[in-house]
């Protein structure tokens, strides 16, 4: 299961992060798995905007808010069909990964209706 995930950019998250966000992959594989009963490949991949303007880094700071954009894209591939989805914003990676994997389960549930 885990060698049919693949990440690029999760080493630029944090320790605990990582782990959040491996589990959270995990999961969504196996439903996918199930979902589709065929051989699924998963591709995460993570990408971080640090804002590098010390006014705006500043600013952000003091309304009490991460200065790191972050930008989510998933790839699920069947041998029949690709579905892909991406989210990007200033929330917690783990949250913005959870809403990815949210469309790509309303775009295989619209392509596999009965």
């Amino acid at each position: 299961m885990a060698e049919n995930i693949q990440y690029i950019g999760i080493d630029e998250l944090d320790e605990m992060e990582t782990s959040e966000f491996k589990d959270l992959a995990a999961k969504y594989y196996s439903d996918f798995a199930r979902t589709l009963k065929n051989n699924v490949l998963m591709l995460v991949h993570i990408k971080t905007h640090r804002k590098t303007d010390k006014k705006e880094v500043v600013k952000e700071l003091v309304k009490n808010k991460k200065s790191i954009h972050y930008s989510i894209h998933v790839r699920v591939q069947i041998p029949s069909a690709t579905f892909e989805a991406s989210e990007n914003g200033y929330e917690n990676p783990v949250f913005i990964l959870k809403n990815t994997f949210k469309k790509i389960d309303k775009e295989i549930e619209k392509r596999f209706k009965d």
